[in-house]
């Protein structure tokens, strides 16, 4: 599940970055796999007092990540992070 947690936007600036993306991301063949975190209005300050908004990518798929990273590279900043996902054990 490719998760794209968005950092430094205000409400509606994440609500305008989603809805690009998923306009952008529409195509995939695991689009419905894709989810959005979004928090509140959050602050991402550079060292010398920028403001530098960003999406960060979560996957355990270098391929799924590199055809997000293509789509998106041109609209927004972009962090990715490879992750092991551990569902949750039922007994």
């Amino acid at each position: 599940m490719p998760t794209l947690e968005l950092y430094g936007y205000s409400s509606e600036e994440a609500e305008r970055t989603v809805a690009m993306a998923r306009a952008l991301l529409l195509d995939l063949p695991f689009r419905n796999d894709i989810v959005f975190v979004l928090q509140g209005p959050t602050q991402v300050v550079a060292w010398d007092g920028s403001h530098r908004p960003f999406v960060r990518i979560l996957t355990r798929s270098r391929e799924r990540a590199d055809m997000i990273k293509a789509r998106l590279t041109r609209e927004c900043d972009l962090e990715v992070v490879f992750i092991d996902f551990i569902p949750r054990t039922t007994n």
